[in-house]
């Protein structure tokens, strides 16, 4: 009887790390989970300048989004809103700019982004923003204007002038 109760003890004690580490596990996964958003256009779809934002469904990436969208946002251009998993779909020729927000796991970008950088033969109207716990993971497969950053909500008024300017210099490079 008592070598049941010593082994019990031993059972707890053993068993109480691993629980630990599978909740621990579990709440990082939920955390940093980003959903799918829901598609959405702002402005003429004739305007002469055409924006395609894809992105992921977190908070700050829907953020981001809004703040981006409502400085473009005017008559001469229309901004298509996608999430990333439909990249596939969308050919980069009829965009002036494209601009992708994604976020990096295991120092890999996600497969349907990297995908679609794959077909792309010219990197020069594209930007992407790519977000990490410590917003230091930097892309290095593609030769392309990438922005890296932590999903901070303090970081979004910085990060929007970022992509707005380097968006800008795209649209309006004809001008410069």
């Amino acid at each position: 009887n008592d070598m049941k109760r010593w082994i019990k003890i031993l059972l707890i004690v053993l068993s109480t790390p691993v629980i630990i580490f599978i909740l621990l596990l579990a709440t990082y996964i939920i955390m940093n989970w980003q959903g799918v958003i829901e598609p959405y256009q702002v402005g003429n779809p004739n305007a002469s300048m055409k924006v395609l934002i894809a992105s992921q469904g977190s908070e700050f990436k829907e953020d981001l989004s809004r703040k981006i969208i409502k400085k473009l946002e005017n008559d001469s251009i229309y901004i298509s809103v996608i999430d990333c998993t439909t990249l596939e779909k969308e050919n980069a020729e009829d965009w002036q700019a494209i601009l992708i927000m994604h976020t990096t796991k295991a120092h890999k970008i996600p497969r349907y982004v990297s995908t679609f950088l794959e077909g792309l033969s010219d990197y020069s109207n594209l930007v992407l923003i790519s977000t990490s716990g410590g917003g230091d993971e930097v892309i290095t497969e593609f030769e392309v204007d990438a922005i890296s950053t932590a999903s901070s909500r303090s970081l979004t008024d910085t990060i929007t002038g970022l992509a707005i300017s380097k968006i800008n210099n795209i649209l309006y490079k004809d001008l410069n």
